[in-house]
């Protein structure tokens, strides 16, 4: 027997639903979570699905408050080539990501070019989504490019 999915079996769709977090301009990465970026300035916070933290030792985090389907970019930029990478509740922080906590990677072509890494899917109540890095040490001079973004769209 086959099951279909329909997306209004699994979550609520109405328009007032809708939730956004988007922050700019990169300040550094977490101490104890060194992939882990930071941010220095919260440009836009509407709804109450997404709640955002920023830890100078644990780094940004976007927690998932209701489930959804969400859509996420990151862009970044560093001194190196290096990656932007989006995951969900991952624990190795200070290193290389699980495979199955990637939800998107993008690699820089050289020192000081930006990348995007996006993703659109469900998400559970009570995931945790990073912007992380990989082989990176430094950002570059391109600090209009760092930004990330969660919304809520279903």
């Amino acid at each position: 027997m086959t099951t279909v999915l329909r997306g209004s079996d699994n979550f609520d769709t109405s328009p007032s639903q809708r939730s956004m977090i988007q922050v700019r301009f990169g300040n550094g990465f977490g101490s104890t979570n060194t992939t882990v970026r930071r941010w220095s300035i919260g440009v836009r916070a509407l709804g109450t699905d997404i709640y955002s933290t920023d830890s100078a030792t644990l780094g940004g985090s976007f927690t998932i408050v209701n489930d959804g389907v969400y859509a996420i970019s990151y862009s970044d930029q560093f001194n190196t080539a290096g990656s932007v990478v989006i995951t969900n509740t991952n624990t190795n922080l200070a290193g290389a990501a699980a495979y199955t906590d990637v939800l998107a990677i993008q690699t820089t072509g050289g020192a000081n070019e930006a990348a995007t890494a996006s993703w659109t899917g469900f998400l559970p109540a009570g995931t945790v989504i990073r912007a992380r890095v990989f082989n990176v040490v430094a950002a570059g001079t391109l600090t209009a490019a760092e930004q990330f973004t969660i919304v809520r769209v279903g």
